[in-house]
């Protein structure tokens, strides 16, 4: 698996996509905060030319991170049918274990990489050339949410890889990804309100929780993750989605079709 791992390193750090992608995400990072500094020049009492607001558009929507996983996974290796590097692998003697989990570390190191770049361009225009606002701790704690949330992340990503390596077109696993991810907690959750056990397995469901305890706006932030438990609801919640999207990827890879 290492020689797999390092001929798929090699396949996605020399091609374009990673760095164009990376770039425009970072790109419009940037672009955002010059229209906040640039509105806040313009007119004095623009109330959002602050780090505090530009950040908080992250803080409330961590699960920004899990879409953007998925399209990095659609990107670099959606087209493994296609191009038949798949088949090669397999015909060299590489298990359907080890190209899945090969993908899930390689895929792992390239978005933490990606992330690192566009939280640096982000967080740092902001403070450079934004005033503090409300939260002066904003960078501190926006930071935090993304250390606990980055387990689920990676869960995620392992789950878009299982579906696209199972699904014969790129849309159904998107279907299927969308459908674990975001409509099966939002069902709970509903449904919920009538079954208290059902409530309390939603409240344990990433959607649902970075959505409705995560408050990040122009009077304040109070965001789970600035408490132990809400730390560990998002690690625990984060590990168990991990293991339980690895198991599902190793078993369907048994059924990949070449």
């Amino acid at each position: 698996m290492r020689n797999y791992i390092k001929s798929e390193w090699y396949r996605v750090t020399h091609t374009p996509t990673i760095y164009v992608f990376t770039g425009i995400l970072a790109g419009l990072a940037l672009l955002f905060n010059l229209l906040l500094w640039f509105l806040d020049k313009v007119d004095p009492t623009f109330p959002y030319g602050t780090t505090a607001f530009s950040l908080s558009n992250l803080a409330w929507m961590m699960t920004m991170l899990f879409y953007v996983g998925m399209i990095l996974v659609y990107l670099v290796f959606a087209d493994d049918k296609k191009n038949g590097s798949l088949k090669n692998s397999i015909a060299f003697g590489i298990s359907r274990i080890e190209i899945f989990m090969g993908k899930c570390v390689v895929s792992t190191l390239v978005s933490l990489i990606s992330l690192a770049v566009i939280l640096l361009v982000f967080l740092g225009s902001a403070v450079l050339l934004l005033e503090p606002g409300v939260e002066p701790r904003a960078v501190e704690i926006t930071l935090q949410g993304v250390a606990c949330v980055i387990p689920m992340a990676i869960a995620s990503e392992a789950l878009g890889l299982a579906l696209c390596s199972f699904c014969q077109k790129e849309v159904v696993a998107g279907i299927d990804w969308y459908v674990v991810m975001v409509a099966i907690p939002q069902i709970c959750y509903i449904l919920g309100l009538k079954f208290e056990p059902l409530a309390k397995i939603a409240a344990w469901m990433p959607h649902n929780y970075l959505g409705r305890e995560v408050i990040a706006n122009m009077s304040g932030w109070h965001c789970l993750w600035q408490t132990p438990e809400g730390v560990a609801k998002c690690l625990i919640s984060g590990f168990i989605g991990l293991i339980v999207f690895l198991i599902f990827g190793l078993l369907v890879s048994k059924k990949q079709e070449v």
